[in-house]
């Protein structure tokens, strides 16, 4: 009896110990709990979670441009030939190697639009204006006829303004900036910049 009655205790007394070290192990001076050992995989699980979630958006709005991209690539070429045709003396194109966001770009942009705004990264992509933009530098003397006569042969040419802010009496940036739709409802930027400011920041 007496026997059994050891061997219980003893039992007892084991698992007693292996409670307690599991929920509080010394290490020198330091004391590492199993509460503070929970919390740290917690936290490192939702670390995980959240890297995860970022991969996975970053992963979407990659997608998202490239399919954007795709699009502007099968309508630029003819936008661009009708712009071309408007050059002169007093007016030409620059920057035209960049009339396509890159995909970096654009996938920034979409998660920016998305993150400021509060939408969806499809409503963000789908409301990005400038994947194809383009700068038309006119010469300062011309500047005001060759920019209304240049809308309104792209009118003719079935492109529609649905945007057209000038910035010319404000500080900074000195020019007009449009927006321009297709029939097919594709949308992209164009700017007028006079050739002489362009000159001064060279």
């Amino acid at each position: 009896m007496k026997s059994k009655i050891m061997k219980s205790g003893l039992s007892f007394g084991i698992v007693l110990l292996a409670l307690l070290l599991l929920l509080c192990v010394r290490t020198g001076n330091e004391q590492i709990c199993f509460a503070e050992v929970l919390t740290q995989e917690d936290q490192t699980a939702e670390g995980n979670e959240d890297q995860q979630e970022i991969s996975s958006e970053n992963s979407i709005a990659e997608k998202l441009a490239e399919e954007r991209i795709e699009a502007a690539g099968k309508l630029e070429p003819e936008i661009t030939a009708i712009l071309q045709s408007l050059e002169s003396e007093n007016a030409k194109l620059t920057g035209l190697e960049h009339r396509i966001k890159s995909k970096e770009s654009l996938t920034r942009k979409i998660l920016s639009d998305a993150h400021d705004m509060e939408i969806s990264l499809e409503e963000a992509a789908a409301g990005i204006k400038d994947v194809v933009r383009y700068t038309l530098c006119i010469n300062e003397k011309q500047y005001i006829p060759i920019a209304d006569e240049t809308l309104k042969t792209l009118e003719e040419n079935q492109f529609s303004v649905i945007r057209f802010r000038n910035t010319w009496g404000g500080d900074g940036y000195k020019g007009i900036n449009t927006n321009l739709q297709t029939e097919d409802g594709f949308i992209f930027e164009l700017h007028f910049l006079s050739l002489y400011l362009v000159t001064l920041q060279y």
